[in-house]
């Protein structure tokens, strides 16, 4: 009896430290969310001008004209869900993901919240951010038991080049000579270098026919602690709000044993300029089929 009684005391016990330590974790976020999300301070509101892209390589003046109408309100925040499947290792089981990332464009900053189910009954919940040059990402199992937490320098690198690689969605951004350049290369492909926080990180894009960007590369990604070549590739344009945005991307390591996709995403819903601004023009949410 006394052992039985041990072992619900134990069993207690460990219940009300994932139940615990569960309730904190989704309270972070929620704390964080809202801090995200306050409005900002915006001295006027700004417009997107054609005008000003004369100094941009052709396939990205090209780009910008067929994506953004002149005069369309600058994206200063970017609320958006998304679906898809992930994976951890090449030939392992695609997991579906449910998330939800909100975006500043001022500077570069985002906060990305993501379930994964492996089983029905198996959820891991992760947190990533970037803001003010640092980043930091937490994966937590039933958001109790820490699976993974990372944060340093490679991290804050990998976080821009990830910001780098979702501003298809806010294009309005490419534009942003505060943190953003661009290098020529070909009538369809450039580089942008992105600079915050005194480190730099360079990406080339590539366009198509249709002047959309289809494709992102680049060598300064980490992966465990190393530096490796990494693709994205945006597919399913449609006019949302306006502005023509990818609404499918899916992202690959490419290592020396082979590519590895491990993640495929589709927005369902998106909204812009929603933070608050008094500023800025806010455009409604659109569901996306």
């Amino acid at each position: 009896m006394v052992v039985l009684y041990s072992t619900i005391a134990i069993i207690i016990a460990i219940l009300s430290f994932w139940g615990i330590s569960s309730y904190y974790f989704d309270k972070m976020i929620r704390r964080e969310t809202e801090q995200f999300t306050h409005p900002q301070k915006v001295d006027s509101l700004k417009l997107f001008d054609h005008g000003t892209l004369s100094t941009l390589p052709p396939p990205v003046r090209r780009y910008l004209r067929n994506a953004i109408p002149d005069g369309y309100p600058l994206i200063q925040s970017v609320e958006l869900t998304h679906n898809g499947y992930f994976r951890t290792d090449p030939g392992k089981d695609w997991w579906p993901i449910y998330g939800e990332e909100y975006f500043r464009t001022r500077q570069p900053a985002y906060l990305w919240i993501g379930t994964v189910f492996p089983y029905r009954w198996l959820w891991i919940k992760a947190r990533d951010k970037y803001s003010d040059g640092h980043a930091e990402v937490w994966v937590r199992l039933y958001s109790s038991l820490t699976i993974q937490k990372n944060n340093g320098t490679k991290v804050d690198q990998s976080a821009l080049l990830r910001f780098a690689g979702e501003m298809p969605w806010f294009p309005t951004a490419f534009a942003n000579s505060d943190y953003l350049r661009w290098e020529a290369i070909d009538e369809h492909s450039a580089r942008a270098i992105l600079t915050d926080h005194n480190r730099e990180v360079s990406v080339i894009y590539y366009f198509n026919d249709k002047n959309e960007i289809v494709r992102f590369y680049t060598k300064d990604r980490y992966l465990d602690q190393e530096k490796h070549d990494y693709t994205g590739y945006y597919r399913k344009y449609q006019e949302i709000n306006g502005i023509r945005i990818p609404t499918e991307v899916e992202v690959q390591w490419n290592l020396q044993k082979g590519d590895f996709s491990y993640a495929r995403f589709k927005i369902t819903n998106i909204i812009y300029n929603n933070f608050g601004n008094k500023a800025a023009v806010a455009l409604p949410a659109v569901t996306i089929p």
